[in-house]
């Protein structure tokens, strides 16, 4: 997984790749006007969504 903000702290990058396996997930997160808009790379919203609600990061590391 590798996460990148801008400078500004206006735009949050994501992008992760499953372990083991061919799947990934990928987005951008902007905040305009004090509002956050989610723009998922390629790929259904909701995907993006369960991931981040469902991520724990691992513990070994």
């Amino acid at each position: 997984m590798s996460l990148q903000r801008s400078s500004d702290g206006r735009r949050v990058k994501l992008y992760g790749e499953a372990l083991g396996g061919a799947d990934h997930v990928s987005f951008n997160l902007y905040v305009v006007a004090g509002q956050a808009r989610l723009k998922p790379c390629e790929m259904p919203r909701q995907k993006v969504i369960d991931f981040v609600a469902g991520f724990r990061p691992d513990k070994a590391r």
